[in-house]
């Protein structure tokens, strides 16, 4: 349940992730008697005072209730100090708290170029995702500071300009929509922001640069094993240098995902007849045989099979050639590739199989294909709401509507949201955690569905547990048409989280001053 409402933009759980304190020191819990409660107590942030709690035995890993460590916090408030501290102790800049928020994605918000640093440098994976599939330069575009340092250095250290959130939302549209020209600017600039032909290019242009410099390193080894001058005694020369063995580089990278990227067969087999490699990867750990199986190019994939290519290899993110394949390429794309030996049971790093990635397309002809070739239905390791919410069973015995519901409003689908309401669903059904679909809809920005269900009765004025309206998640966003259209379908301006923020007070600091003048002039107290 918790993961269909929370693939938005950012989580909803994201958000809650900051609403649990005062905004301006972000995450909070109470305090506690303990050193290790006190450690992650959001009082606990002078260096001092962390450092004495530290030598008294705290435990520099502790977590709060929403799964946030002393790390986290620092981070997000941009105190270098304080995270040097923490990483030196031992904190897990690895860790991630109940809604996959890492410490590294809250240095991006904080835009301190230094804490980024010194956080990416140490980190497994630049790309990790939180529960909402957002990366750290995707929290960076959210960033108060319109400050491009920051996404600057985590491109450098690998970050994938391109990635894209579980709502189809990359760190370009997010840094465009929050009007942050400077950032926007430069992830334009970046191939992997626009055109995928480009990315691939883009990234293999690193191969080829590296592939010059062991050139010119091997040219000056060469140099130095040449024998001494003639002048000399046979019995005086040195014995020559053994010529080093040369560092095995893919041949031609760049040509071969370009050729891939034009749907140019013959250069392409020209390219593996010269020596090329058909299991080369780009710098985001993807293949050949992915980068044809997601554009549905049949021709080069039979080319790249018969070339012995591993059609079970997975990339970075768990993805293999037939998961790209099914989410986005015809049927024949997808049994050319069963036929050729893919695994239909293979899992990505976010526990989808093949069969659940094609459950989220609706496409019942590669379902079933994929059921013929042995899938396990159960093999999908998504929480029960959201993959509910994406199959088509809930909705045809009438159980698990509201479920779906919330779903369908998480990941935007207007359609089967128009379905549910036209049997009666109950559109005022909340999670676990409180959240309606208005409210998972009010934080993505979508008006269309917020207007649907408005129409329908739900109650704009409907809190979670925390007490977060539509309103209020909305503002805190940025979404200013949001704002308007609560306001104008009744919601209270003057409510407030459990936590005493109101819309106004959360648009303000936030810097959305657009909306917070929408809401003074509707007459929110200030």
């Amino acid at each position: 349940m918790k993961r269909a409402t929370i693939i938005l933009l950012l989580s909803i759980a994201s958000m809650a992730f900051f609403f649990t304190g005062s905004s301006a020191q972000g995450p909070a819990l109470k305090k506690d008697t303990s050193a290790s409660k006190n450690l992650i107590d959001p009082d606990s942030q002078n260096f001092a005072e962390i450092k004495a709690l530290l030598e008294k035995g705290a435990d520099v890993n502790q977590k709060d209730a929403d799964g946030a460590t002393a790390l986290m916090k620092a981070a997000y408030l941009g105190n270098f100090q304080l995270v040097k501290l923490l990483v030196d102790k031992g904190a897990d800049v690895n860790a991630a708290d109940n809604s996959g928020i890492t410490a590294l994605m809250n240095a991006a918000v904080s835009a301190d170029l230094e804490t980024v640093k010194l956080i990416a440098g140490r980190v497994a994976d630049v790309n990790a995702r939180d529960d909402g599939g957002a990366t750290a330069l995707m929290y960076a575009a959210l960033s108060p500071r319109d400050d491009p340092a920051a996404a600057k250095y985590l491109i450098e250290k690998g970050a994938d300009a391109g990635a894209q959130d579980f709502q189809g939302y990359s760190a370009l549209s997010i840094a465009e929509n929050r009007g942050k020209e400077e950032l926007a600017n430069f992830l334009k600039s970046l191939p992997a922001a626009g055109d995928p032909r480009a990315a691939y290019l883009y990234y293999a242009l690193g191969a080829l640069a590296l592939l010059l410099i062991l050139k010119i390193a091997i040219a000056k080894l060469l140099k130095k094993s040449e024998p001494p001058s003639s002048n000399k005694k046979k019995n005086d020369a040195k014995p020559p240098v053994k010529t080093p063995e040369p560092v095995k580089v893919e041949k031609n990278v760049v040509d071969l995902f370009e050729a891939v990227a034009r749907e140019d067969l013959e250069t392409l087999k020209r390219l593996i007849a010269e020596g090329g490699n058909p299991d080369s990867l780009d710098q985001a750990g993807r293949s050949l045989l992915s980068a044809a199986a997601c554009r549905g190019l049949d021709n080069i994939i039979a080319f790249l099979i018969e070339s012995k290519v591993n059609v079970n290899f997975q990339d970075s993110s768990g993805k293999t050639a037939l998961m790209f394949a099914v989410g986005s390429s015809p049927i024949a794309t997808v049994r050319l590739l069963i036929g050729a030996g893919a695994d239909v049971n293979l899992r990505d790093n976010e526990g989808r199989s093949a069969y659940a990635i094609a459950s989220d397309k609706k496409n019942i002809k590669i379902l079933n294909l994929l059921k013929a070739a042995g899938a396990d239905e159960a093999a999908d390791e998504r929480p029960p709401a959201e993959a509910a919410a994406k199959s088509g069973d809930a909705r045809q015995n009438g159980a698990g509507r509201e479920e779906a519901l919330l779903g369908f409003a998480a990941e935007g689908n207007l359609d089967e949201i128009r379905g549910l309401i036209s049997k009666n669903v109950n559109v005022n059904a909340a999670d676990a955690n409180g959240n309606t679909a208005l409210l998972i809809a009010s934080g993505a920005g979508r008006l269309d569905i917020m207007k649907t269900l408005i129409d329908a009765g739900a109650g704009v004025n409907l809190a979670n547990g925390k007490g977060i309206t539509p309103l209020i998640i909305a503002a805190a966003k940025g979404h200013a048409k949001a704002v308007i259209l609560l306001i104008k379908a009744g919601a209270d301006f003057n409510a407030k989280t459990k936590n005493g923020l109101s819309a106004l007070k959360c648009s303000a600091e936030k810097g959305f001053n657009d909306i917070a003048a929408v809401l003074k002039k509707a007459g929110a107290d200030e």
